[in-house]
């Protein structure tokens, strides 16, 4: 695997914490949040650039899934380990 293309896999798996943190510090620094903004859109659309790549030149044979387990509690708790950061947010002085 390129350098280029484990890149693309960490900054993407970071893209949460990129959005979070753009948005906890969008009152204070906003060209800071605006940067972690656009890395956030940008190793998501990497990830899909390389996603497209390897399907259409690399991936030769296909597999047809069958069937699938909801995982409905593994993603709730994903989503529920980013919301605790929000609650640090200081909405008294909001306009």
């Amino acid at each position: 695997m390129t350098f280029l293309a484990k890149l693309v896999f960490v900054s993407a798996s970071w893209c949460p914490v990129y959005l979070l943190v753009g948005v906890l510090v969008w009152p204070e620094h906003r060209e800071l949040a605006v940067g972690l903004f656009v890395v956030g859109i940008i190793s998501i659309s990497g990830l899909r650039v390389l996603e497209e790549i390897v399907r259409r030149w690399f991936a030769k044979e296909h597999c047809n899934i069958l069937e699938c387990e909801a995982q409905r509690n593994d993603i709730f708790m994903y989503v529920l380990s980013y919301i605790p950061p929000f609650f640090a947010i200081d909405v008294s002085s909001a306009e």
